[in-house]
């Protein structure tokens, strides 16, 4: 019993060399992954570089705020001063209540800029992406004549500088009777169905299996039924990021409305006509007016951050 018991298993002995080998190779591999001193001198002066970066992203964002809580007339004396950085002696909250009756542009008000940014985000913007699903789904999974020469068109137009197109845009609208026309909305959406967002479809949807619709037939879909009960649905995902980045988009444009709906300014075109028009006394309720403005994008890309990478790396891989 006692020489059962003292001999050697060579199955046991080879298992735990094996394994102290395996344990070998890992320590010498995390050792492989510290950094040597060059490296490390690196990766110092990135880190630098890169908070140096933020915070001059984070500074004019605090000076902002802290400069919208000040009297007027205490923001005047501070710049005369030099010394907008100090913290306002006496803190007033009324000036985001006094936003929406002073700042005021072409008659419209801060609400109504307000309300009109909306309007382009939520109707503008939302039948233009959608647009983008449509034209993406068709060139994508269906075989037609001029199929090829719409898709290098659409490549094409991305080549095109934008403020190219604004005279000929101005001049189409003023000719069909919708220029600083809200409804021109409508009628132009479609116009915009092209660019990355329509790459970005048009990847998805090409690496949609078409079993899927083939299944829906077979059931008694038809093509409409398809999309809108099935394509659609699966590409909500990647069209939610599209919206959210193109709602941060619209929501800071001013060039487009000042351009196509001078009548119809939003927060963007007012707050920047207003800045010219304002004496030092207001520019307090000025930045409470910016920082009304900017509170909306930073909650959303906060909230929304991680959707839009991970929408974008999926597209990137699928296209």
């Amino acid at each position: 019993m006692e020489e059962i018991l003292n001999e050697r298993d060579p199955g046991v002995e080879e298992t735990a060399g094996s394994a102290k080998q395996h344990q070998n190779r890992r320590g010498k591999g995390h050792l492989s992954t510290r950094r040597t001193g060059g490296e490390l001198v690196i990766f110092i002066i990135v880190f630098i570089l890169f908070t140096v970066y933020a915070i001059s992203l984070i500074m004019p964002l605090l000076w902002m705020l802290m400069n919208s809580f000040k009297d007027g007339t205490e923001y005047a004396i501070d710049v005369v001063m030099a010394d907008t950085l100090r913290l306002p002696t006496k803190w007033k909250f009324s000036n985001y209540v006094e936003v929406f009756s002073r700042i005021v542009y072409n008659d419209v008000t801060f609400f109504g800029m307000m309300l009109n940014s909306l309007y382009y985000i939520f109707i503008e913007q939302g039948l233009r992406l959608f647009f983008v699903a449509v034209t993406g789904y068709i060139l994508s999974k269906y075989t037609f004549k001029g199929r090829n020469a719409i898709y290098a068109i659409a490549i094409f137009a991305m080549t095109l500088p934008i403020i190219g197109n604004t005279a000929a845009g101005v001049s189409l609208r003023a000719s069909l009777g919708i220029y600083d026309n809200l409804l021109a909305v409508f009628f132009t959406a479609g116009s915009g169905a092209w660019g990355f967002e329509f790459l970005l479809m048009y990847a998805f949807f090409k690496s949609v299996p078409w079993d899927y619709a083939e299944a829906a037939f077979i059931d008694g879909a038809n093509h409409y039924e398809v999309f809108f009960r099935i394509m659609l649905p699966m590409g909500m995902p990647m069209l939610s990021t599209l919206f959210i980045l193109a709602a941060i988009g619209s929501w800071n444009d001013y060039t487009s409305p000042m351009l196509y709906f001078p009548s119809f300014p939003n927060l963007a075109m007012g707050l920047y006509q207003v800045s010219g028009e304002l004496t030092r006394g207001d520019m307090s309720v000025y930045y409470a007016a910016l920082v009304i403005t900017t509170l909306p994008v930073l909650i959303v890309f906060t909230l929304f951050s991680d959707k839009i990478m991970k929408n974008y790396s999926v597209g990137g891989l699928k296209g």
